[in-house]
């Protein structure tokens, strides 16, 4: 989406912008404002559909984000939320992986890092959360010259 390629081709009075799941919340509040300064004369409705424990999670990462080196994203491959939570971490700059489960972790994404960050989509089951955490602190046990947190 480049929205300088946008153009109104007639005369709108009013449009509305839906958000669903799909697009994450930073996403969809920016394509608002920048509709509000191309077309100042259109009013702009609009329409939040992303479901709270998906706005709560991107809104969890944007704040863990600061305070992390590395974010794993815990979830499904093929999941829309998921997808959106590492979208998230590489739009602020911030290392992130994406995985299934525990056994996809590669020791050598630790390696001089600190602080690990974990999120997941919000199907993602909570044994499958706790496994990963369980072999991040494995992880974190072997590499005793740079901690984890």
């Amino acid at each position: 989406y480049h929205s300088e390629s946008v153009t109104v081709a007639f005369r709108v009075s009013l449009m509305f912008l839906l958000a669903l799941s799909m697009v994450t919340v930073i996403f969809s509040t920016e394509h608002v404002d920048e509709i509000h300064r191309r077309f100042p004369e259109i009013e702009v409705q609009f329409i939040d559909k992303i479901c709270r424990p998906t706005k709560d999670r991107q809104e969890a990462v944007c704040e863990l984000a600061d305070r992390v080196d590395l974010m794993i994203v815990v979830g499904g491959h093929n999941s829309s939320n998921t997808k959106k939570l590492k979208k998230v971490c590489d739009d602020r700059g911030l290392t992130a992986h994406h995985i299934e489960r525990a056994e996809e972790l590669r020791e050598e994404w630790f390696l001089d890092t600190k602080h690990v960050g974990i999120t997941a989509g919000t199907s993602t089951p909570h044994d499958v959360i706790d496994g990963v955490y369980h072999r991040i602190c494995e992880i974190a046990s072997k590499n005793a010259s740079s901690p984890l947190s």
